[in-house]
């Protein structure tokens, strides 16, 4: 395996990119992403041209109604409308779900986030953790001749990032980069 430092975006990302169209229900994205093992996918427009990503992050938040405003229709809200007797008493409380479209069928286009990071597949690994980084994103898209040849995520960065860590303690010494944890002074005063 090659040094961390001379790794490559290329070297690590994988291909092809699976992809969603914008039009994709929330349901067949989280079932893509499910069956594919995968934490995010390109999402492209009508002509294949990426328009966005969308991840577990984003079709869990959705779900959860973490984009909407409060009594906002959908996950946790609920009209409520309180019903009463004659005399005025309260006499039960009725939950009524409004007519909006379920929220699994909802396009993947409505919950995207719609900035696609790419970089060159020569990029040096550790620039592009720190575009990952700088970006609070978790993957970038790998693009040669303005088309997305491969994605690499955080966890492709920490996948060779551990390879490379254990490659250098098989070999007795530290990887590049690496320094060797020390133990607290509590921890080394047990033994």
């Amino acid at each position: 395996m090659k040094d961390f430092k001379r790794l490559r975006a290329r070297d690590v990302m994988n291909s092809p990119v699976i992809s969603v169209n914008f039009e994709t229900p929330v349901r067949e994205a989280a079932d893509l992403l499910s069956s594919n093992a995968i934490s995010g996918a390109l999402v492209t427009g009508r002509g294949g041209e990426p328009v966005g990503v969308v991840s577990l992050f984003d079709i869990v938040s959705f779900l959860a109604g973490l984009d909407r405003p409060a009594g906002a229709p959908g996950g946790f809200y609920q009209y409520v409308y309180p019903e009463f007797d004659e005399n005025g008493d309260l006499w039960e409380v009725a939950i009524q779900q409004t007519d909006e479209k379920p929220l699994a069928e909802t396009p993947v286009g409505e919950i995207m986030a719609t900035s696609v990071i790419a970089v060159r597949p020569e990029a040096p690994l550790g620039e592009v953790a720190a575009l990952m980084a700088k970006n609070h994103i978790h993957r970038v898209f790998v693009r040669e001749t303005g088309a997305p040849v491969g994605v690499l995520s955080s966890m492709d960065v920490l996948r060779a990032l551990s390879k490379e860590a254990k490659s250098a303690g098989k070999r007795g010494t530290p990887a590049k980069g690496l320094r060797k944890a020390r133990r607290p002074a509590a921890a080394a005063s047990r033994r």
